[in-house]
């Protein structure tokens, strides 16, 4: 039984202007395996992970994850994966408190109409 990949990245090319960030890289991920993505500075690491979350569009090449072509089906990736980012513009001396209010005050929608709206949040986490 053949197992398809959960992640397919073939061709995947990226520029910034005239600098080439991420030139033509080609890797799978099955499910169950451990990948790592290392490099120096500059290398395109967080580019493509960009990519492959729908953050960011790419200029070339094949990506796909759990199917779906985060380029083209964006909210519907959004809806299969979580993500956590490497960093948030949050004021570095935030408490824990305000973090929680400021998060549980947006209220998420999603495009269907379904999604967690702020009162839903306010029984989770004693403010």
């Amino acid at each position: 039984m053949k197992v398809n990949a959960s992640v397919h990245v073939q061709g995947l090319t990226k520029h910034y202007g005239m600098l080439p960030a991420i030139k033509g890289v080609d890797f799978e991920i099955f499910p169950g395996e451990v990948f790592g993505l290392p490099g120096p500075n500059g290398a395109g690491k967080t580019s493509t992970v960009e990519i492959l979350e729908g953050l960011r569009p790419r200029d070339r090449g094949d990506v796909s994850v759990l199917g779906i072509d985060p380029g083209r089906d964006t909210r519907r990736l959004k809806d299969r994966i979580g993500v956590c980012l490497q960093a948030t513009n949050l004021p570095e001396r935030i408490t824990v408190r305000e973090a929680l209010r400021l998060f549980a005050s947006l209220e998420l929608t999603h495009e269907a109409g379904v999604g967690v709206q702020r009162n839903e949040t306010r029984g989770l986490v004693p403010l």
